[in-house]
Parts: structure tokens; C-alpha cells; sequence
């Protein structure tokens, strides 16, 4: 329509990070990360709740060498978020008013994926008789990035790399569904449930891998952060 204000840089980048599409890929790499790297590694990739457990049981037992592979999992993953909101704050926030491109450099979003998919796709180079600590430590730094960066789905919250609050929620949807008759609620219970449903399938996914390819598995989650690269490519944002 002449005249009509075109979109946005920041509302195409928030349509992109923040669509069902997005969030689906998103999870399913996360649950596919996750159980490669308990299979390969025995720790958590995302998390955080199990190894802060495994690790205590672990010190209690005086199995100090597991109890560490643990802790540094614990560790990248306090890193990768506080990473994340740092660079939000550098590379996402609007310039002062609210005017002009949410970005201080060219497709902030773009090089952090795209610096992923590299991390993730030399850690299958990485021979499985390295110190755990030299696979879990990125990849958990990556997880924690995530976990900061990507938290909403279609007006709707979301964790992208953990399932416990989407299951709540999704238990909530459904009986708002079924019980106070809410008229949106089932909207929210399908993207609640595709959510979960993904990242199951991302996580079965990555056990047959890992039990097929060993730490060269980790190839594929790398192709999911290639992916979720694409999206913005494809769309054409400024992200």
C-alpha cells in the first residue's frame, strides 16, 4: 500500500526469532544437543537442575572427578547466559528514543548463530578420549546462550533449552482448555505441546546418532544452528 510504513528492523527480527517455526527447530536441536551430550559425556547440556543434583551426589559419594565435569557444566552455563545478556545489551539494544535499527553492528543474530554452528561443528573433531570438560564446556556455553536469547514464541513464553516450565505450561493450557472454557488456551496447549513433541523428537534423535556416530553426532546439531541461521537469512532481516 503506497505509503504504508514498512516494517520494522527490529519487528522483523522479533517475527524471525520468535515464530513457531523458530521455536520448533530451536527446541529439537536442544533436546538433540542434550542427549549427545549425556551419551557421550554423561552430563547435561542445558539442564542445569540434574547436574547441580548429580554433582552433589557425586561429592557426597567422593567421586571428585565427576563431581568436576559436572561443576564446569554448571559453570558455562552461569557464563553463556550472563554472555548473552551482555551482548543483547551491546548488539540488540535500540539507540536512545527507540528510533532507528535495534543494532550497533550488521546482523548481530546472524554471527552469533553462525559462530555456533562453527563451535558445535569443530567439537566433532574433538576425539572422545579429550577431557569432557573441552566438549561440555562449550556446549553448555552455547545452551546457556540460548536460554537467554530466545524466550518467547508467538506472544507466548517459552524455554527453548529446558522442558520443565513448558510441560507447566502446558498443563495449564489444557485446563484452561477443558475446564475454564478460555478461548485462547487451546492455541496456547498446541504450541505448548508441538514444543515438547520436538524437543522429545530432537533428544530420540540424538541418542540413535550418538549410539551410531559417536562425538562425530554433534555434526547434526551443528546443521540445526545452520538452520536456524537460514531462517533469517530467508527472511531477510537485519539480524
Amino acid at each position: 500500500m503506497p505509503g504504508a510504513a514498512s516494517p520494522s528492523p527490529g519487528s522483523a527480527v522479533r517475527a524471525t526469532s520468535t515464530s513457531l517455526r523458530f521455536a520448533l527447530l530451536l527446541t529439537a536441536t536442544s533436546g538433540f544437543l542434550d542427549a549427545y551430550a549425556l551419551l557421550s559425556r554423561g552430563v547435561f547440556a542445558a539442564a542445569q537442575t540434574g547436574n547441580i543434583v548429580l554433582l552433589v551426589v557425586a561429592v557426597s559419594r567422593g567421586e571428585w572427578a565427576q563431581s568436576l565435569s559436572h561443576l564446569w557444566s554448571v559453570l558455562a552455563f552461569i557464563a553463556g547466559v550472563a554472555l548473552a545478556i551482555d551482548l543483547r545489551r551491546r548488539l540488540l539494544a535500540r539507540p536512545a528514543g527507540g528510533d532507528g535499527p535495534p543494532t550497533r553492528i550488521h546482523y548481530p543474530i546472524r554471527w552469533i548463530l553462525a559462530t555456533q554452528a562453527v563451535v558445535l561443528l569443530g567439537l566433532g573433531f574433538v576425539p572422545a578420549s579429550a577431557p569432557a570438560v573441552v566438549v561440555i564446556a562449550p556446549l553448555v556455553l552455547i545452551a546457556g546462550m540460548l536460554f537467554a536469547l530466545f524466550k518467547e514464541v508467538e506472544g507466548r513464553k517459552y524455554v527453548p533449552v529446558t522442558m520443565t516450565g513448558n510441560l507447566a505450561r502446558l498443563i495449564e493450557s489444557l485446563h484452561g482448555q477443558a475446564v475454564a472454557r478460555d478461548p485462547q488456551a487451546g492455541a496456547a496447549a498446541r504450541i505448548d505441546g508441538s514444543v515438547l513433541l520436538l524437543y522429545a523428537a530432537g533428544a530420540l534423535a540424538g541418542a540413535a546418532v550418538t549410539r551410531w556416530l559417536g562425538s562425530e553426532a554433534i555434526w547434526v546439531g551443528a546443521g540445526g544452528m545452520a538452520l536456524l541461521l537460514l531462517f533469517f537469512v530467508l527472511d531477510d532481516v537485519s539480524a
